[in-house]
């Protein structure tokens, strides 16, 4: 297995969640599903959604401390869905006043955008197959500029509301809406594994050819009796990335009809190691702000969180976009090669990072990546 460059795909919701930074979560028109059950990556917990015939109403929103969650968006994907092209999913960025109460709706901005399994039509992502689906931003990054491309103007924050009363109020572009438009003639009640959305980094160049890849079966203890007999006690039965139902696989497109179980068990590890990485490419300069969120006299325009001098993005390196993503330890979805289309979850399997310098501004850093359920 070749390793190009590989990709990581940073769940934003479940940064948001260990960091207190998700104010409320709901579904609506009985889903059928805990909006929670449908993120941080919790594939592998059974989730049956029911979407009624014909609403375009939001079935789920999830609305963040403040803006900046909501503009770091570059990619969103759905694992393991089961539904045919008459069903028709939408994601929008809300700017709400209170709780359920927004004012208006914007759609991503899909230009630069690389599908996988899925085409967007009028702002509508329809499945081409069964299995996971994935859009992301090709150009998440302005060099010229050097600010993050992401799916969600950043200098649209907030919008100033005129009430009966003539006094106005700012709503504030911080909830992200799940829409479904089910085209199909009936109700429709159907597994899935769950949504992802957030930020990806592609690493700037392959690892070392030396690397290592290991299948672990951790889930299976072996015990030799006393009269020689091998007994063996299988804890779990199905591997990572991996779902008890069509279309078994939580990313890779299956076709529709098949129903028999995929052979698929163990986790896969990664042990990399990555050398001549430049400095800037690791881990910025910090002076100026923050270590994850990028602060810039950049971007003009109105906004608590755009102003000059104001918020403008996450830092575009492996520290900021990954380690800080994942805090060392959040699930997320890694591409090992990023010229293929292949998925899994998985986590960084240490306690603790380091760098050594082989060269001026070049570093070099291993880390081990497992798959996780």
């Amino acid at each position: 297995m070749k390793l190009v460059k590989p990709r990581f795909f940073i769940d934003m919701p479940s940064l948001a969640q260990s960091v207190g930074a998700i104010s409320y979560a709901e579904t609506f028109e009985d889903l059928g599903v805990n909006a929670y059950d449908l993120h941080f990556l919790n594939y592998k917990k059974p989730k049956n959604i029911k979407v009624i015939l014909g609403t375009t109403m939001p079935k789920m929103v999830m609305a963040f401390s403040d803006s900046r969650w909501t503009k770091c968006i570059d990619y969103f994907g759905m694992m393991a869905q089961s539904f045919d092209q008459n069903m028709k999913f939408a994601i929008n960025e809300a700017y709400i006043i209170e709780p359920n109460q927004d004012i208006n709706d914007t759609f991503p901005n899909y230009d630069n955008c690389e599908f996988f399994n899925c085409e967007v039509s009028s702002n509508q992502i329809t499945a081409l197959q069964t299995g996971g689906f994935l859009i992301r931003k090709t150009n998440n990054y302005n060099t010229n500029a050097d600010l993050p491309v992401t799916f969600f103007n950043h200098t649209d924050d907030r919008k100033e509301v005129q009430q009966d009363d003539g006094t106005s109020i700012i709503a504030k572009a911080r909830q992200i809406n799940l829409t479904a438009l089910n085209l199909t003639g009936t109700e429709v009640r159907k597994p899935i594994g769950g949504i992802t959305y957030g930020w990806h980094y592609t690493m700037p160049h392959s690892a070392n050819l030396e690397y290592n890849y290991t299948v672990e079966y951790d889930g299976i203890d072996v015990t030799q009796t006393k009269g020689g007999n091998t007994l063996y006690n299988k804890r779990h039965t199905t591997g990572a990335s991996y779902v008890d139902y069509p279309p078994y696989q939580i990313f890779r497109p299956h076709p529709s009809g098949i129903k028999h179980p995929e052979a698929n068990s163990g986790r896969k590890v990664w042990d990399l190691t990555f050398s001549y990485i430049s400095e800037t490419d690791y881990q910025q300069d910090y002076s100026s702000g923050n270590s994850m969120w990028r602060w810039s006299d950049v971007i003009e325009g109105g906004g608590d969180d755009t102003v000059p001098g104001g918020w403008s993005g996450i830092r575009n390196d492996f520290t900021s976009r990954v380690l800080y993503g994942t805090q060392g330890y959040l699930p997320f979805i890694f591409q090992p090669d990023s010229t293929k289309d292949y998925y899994t979850v998985c986590r960084f399997d240490q306690s603790s990072f380091s760098c050594t310098q082989q060269a001026p501004d070049l570093w070099q850093f291993s880390c081990k990546i497992k798959e996780t359920f």
